[in-house]
């Protein structure tokens, strides 16, 4: 957690939280995961979501934790949060095609377009 320490940028927090996230899911501790990921979520507004890395991450852990519906709601408000940022956008879509839920996917495409 020295990243944390040394860099207070809510991007650079973010990662290091998703990834402590992804740590605790592989050390077996699930509930931790999630309540990390919320953390995430709920930190600066869930400004950290603006980090397309952090939003694989965190993505992946409510993924394998079965709370898909959780993952599509974090992607969405990482996509409201993030305006026009063209790697969370890339990421949104990639998430959608990896769960294969089509009409997000369709409506992502349409709006990434138009920027």
């Amino acid at each position: 957690m020295q990243l944390l320490d040394k860099s207070p940028d809510a991007s650079t927090a973010a990662l290091g939280k998703s990834l402590k996230a992804v740590a605790l899911l592989r050390l077996g501790r699930g509930e931790d995961a999630r309540a990390t990921v919320e953390d995430l979520r709920r930190a600066n507004s869930g400004a950290g979501l603006a980090n397309a890395d952090a939003l694989m991450l965190a993505g992946f852990v409510l993924s394998e934790l079965g709370r898909g519906q959780d993952a599509l709601d974090l992607h969405d408000q990482a996509i409201k949060l993030a305006g026009a940022s063209e790697d969370v956008a890339i990421e949104a879509f990639q998430f959608y095609v990896r769960i294969g839920e089509l009409k997000r996917m369709q409506v992502r495409s349409l709006r990434y377009r138009a920027i």
